[in-house]
């Protein structure tokens, strides 16, 4: 098996298993679970309660942001995934006594069970759809053009805003394991959409030299968000404090998207190729108007109507820039 033939069966590979994220995603969003509504994590040996959901059932019964619970159902709780346990034997709507712990004082409180259900389920029916679109948009062009650099770009951030689209879904608890992959799989998909992000546009529509003087530089745009994917996965599970993408993090994931359109911009400023104009032009657009990274939240079916249009121009800007299969072979 050729090298070429290799990479692209892993690519390949690599879209069923984000496929496969996406659809548990879907199916962990819209299933219903017990939940007290209290933000604890699975790791460590107590549980620390480092949020409540607002209006949800901790919130009502009076916990607060630093209790330790001790007991659930009047049985001493030995670790988080014993707790965790517990509440998963429960059924929503089932009045659940706590004991609690808050400084030096002990508490108790009974707490409602709530769903893990999401409520707002027409909006995340517009986050799912667009993560299609964006896949099938990417899978195309990447069937038209598997050995292209590209198109192997173009195809990979594709399948990561599918993840995040799909993952982008309010969750009132994560201690249960499903939460927490999915989670993760979200940060994930968000922090590396960025290096992708600028690492495509410095080589569509027209590669820049950078790269080839340079060969570290492709490697190193993936550096940084490498880093805080770790720190948030080890947050997830051994800090008392919610992880979470701060501000600094968010400051520095923009300057990837600010460089992706000023790379675009030069391209359009400096070239006199009408088609590469184009491209650089729709690109821009379509970035601006439907990329994760720029902050957009689909909040009905209009929107995500107007950023398929937009991202289609851009594919099809795309398309005519890369050979298609058939043009390849004559």
């Amino acid at each position: 098996m050729t090298k070429p033939t290799t990479t692209r069966n892993l690519l390949v590979a690599w879209g069923v298993f984000t496929l496969l994220v996406a659809s548990f995603s879907a199916y962990d969003a819209t299933r219903s679970r017990p939940t007290d509504g209290a933000l604890w994590r699975l790791g460590g040996e107590q549980i620390r309660v480092m949020d409540v959901v607002d209006d949800g059932p901790a919130h009502r019964a009076g916990l607060r942001a630093g209790d330790v619970i001790e007991g659930i159902d009047r049985q001493a709780i030995r670790d988080p995934r014993h707790a965790s346990g517990l509440l998963q034997s429960r059924d929503v709507g089932e009045v659940v006594p706590y004991l609690v712990r808050r400084g030096g004082e002990v508490l108790t409180a009974d707490i409602e069970l709530g769903s893990t259900r999401i409520t707002d389920v027409t909006t995340y029916l517009v986050y799912c759809g667009l993560g299609l679109i964006y896949l099938l948009a990417g899978a195309y062009v990447f069937w038209r053009n598997p050995v292209l650099v590209q198109a192997r770009l173009f195809y990979l951030l594709c399948t990561l805003f599918l993840v995040y689209f799909f993952s982008a879904s309010d969750r009132s608890s994560i201690y249960y394991w499903s939460d927490t992959f999915v989670q993760n799989a979200g940060t994930f998909a968000s922090l590396m959409v960025p290096p992708l992000f600028l690492h495509f546009f410095l080589v569509f529509p027209k590669r820049r030299t950078v790269l080839d003087r340079n060969r570290w530089v492709a490697p190193a745009l993936y550096l940084v968000p490498v880093l805080y994917y770790l720190s948030f996965t080890y947050d997830q599970f051994f800090e008392r404090q919610m992880a979470s993408i701060g501000p600094v993090e968010q400051m520095t994931l923009g300057f990837y998207f600010t460089a992706g359109l000023a790379s675009l911009v030069s391209i359009y400023l400096s070239s006199q190729d009408s088609a590469l104009r184009h491209a650089a032009s729709a690109s821009a657009r379509t970035s601006c108007a439907a990329s994760p990274a720029a902050g957009y939240e689909p909040r009905n079916f209009t929107d995500a109507w107007v950023a398929y249009r937009l991202f289609r121009q851009s594919a099809t800007s795309s398309s005519a820039m890369w050979p298609s299969r058939s043009r390849r072979k004559q």
